[in-house]
């Protein structure tokens, strides 16, 4: 089988590696296709294509810079906006601002009014939004490179992000009557990015969660959603310890008389937004609390705090 899968850039096919791998493996032809070619993530394709020749990978065409690419930018990133204007997003002021930062300000007045003075009229102002949108016409590039590989299905991740691109991509496979497919990227993918706007064929998700989350946020029937685990943690099922629980309390700093089988409390800190408050003052609450807790357990637990790369 020749699959053509599409990411955004090199760092997407990092949670897919173990599928491509296996894929490549069973003797499957694989093209990846990237929109934009940075150094972050090229490192893994390069190791991929040179592990095996099954593996190739390319640069995918960006849509003709012409005055239609011009209007279907806008058209999409204001789409989003009012997506946001959503009771559903109340909560979380970061996802909204994230998405007004991209989008034109005709839009975000559009949407703005929508949202603070007339929510009845959100879903028909979204309709003639999206009518406005699939009307532009078909560029003619994407259709040529899916053309040129001649895939027998056509993978395409995240296809969420604000103002996609990659909607062409699936659009010119589902004209050549190619199967598509959406591997959801990541564990947030479904609630906090955009929707998706060109359904595939099939929509492959982690866990039940998603599975719910394509139903009631994105409109995907259950009948085109597959539950495959999630590929990132593929390679976890084979790893052992690289070290004792001992080795390990001495490096984190425990004292010897935590070198036993009682547990240790695990804080993963998050990734930042641009502009996100410090984390380090919930962290500190947090632990102010179970120091406080009635449990003397809990009161006495080891607990060790894993700053977010980013935020070293």
């Amino acid at each position: 089988m020749k699959i053509l899968f599409f990411g955004r850039r090199f760092t997407y096919f990092r949670n897919f590696d173990s599928v491509l791998r296996e894929l490549a493996a069973r003797g499957h032809a694989i093209h990846l296709a990237v929109e934009r070619e940075t150094d972050e993530g090229r490192a893994l394709v390069e190791g991929l294509v040179a592990e095996s020749p099954n593996i190739t990978w390319g640069i995918a065409p960006e849509r003709t810079q012409d005055e239609w690419a011009w209007l279907a930018s806008r058209l999409r990133h204001g789409l989003e906006y009012l997506r946001y204007q959503d009771p559903l997003f109340d909560d979380t002021p970061k996802l909204r601002d994230r998405s007004r930062e991209r989008t034109p300000g005709l839009f975000v007045g559009l949407a703005n009014g929508v949202g603070r003075y007339a929510r009845w009229l959100h879903r028909p102002v979204e309709a003639l939004l999206r009518w406005l949108e699939r009307a532009i016409p078909d560029d003619p590039a994407p259709r040529a490179y899916v053309e040129e590989h001649q895939p027998d299905v056509v993978l395409v991740t995240p296809l969420i992000a604000l103002g996609s691109s990659q909607i062409d991509y699936v659009r010119a496979a589902r004209l050549l009557r190619i199967p598509t497919a959406l591997c959801v990227w990541s564990w947030d993918h479904l609630s906090s990015k955009a929707l998706i706007r060109e359904l595939p064929d099939r929509v492959f998700v982690w866990n039940e969660t998603q599975k719910r989350e394509a139903i009631q946020l994105h409109g995907v029937p259950a009948s085109q959603i597959l539950v495959t685990g999630a590929q990132c943690f593929d390679k976890w099922f084979g790893r052992q310890p690289s070290r004792d629980r001992e080795t390990f309390v001495r490096q984190i700093g425990l004292p010897a008389r935590e070198r036993t089988d009682r547990p240790i409390l695990l804080y993963v800190c998050s990734a930042p937004f641009i502009g996100s408050q410090p984390e380090a003052p919930f962290v500190l609450d947090w632990i102010r609390r179970i120091r406080t807790h009635e449990s003397s357990r809990l009161r006495s637990t080891p607990i060790l705090v894993r700053p977010h790369p980013s935020r070293r």
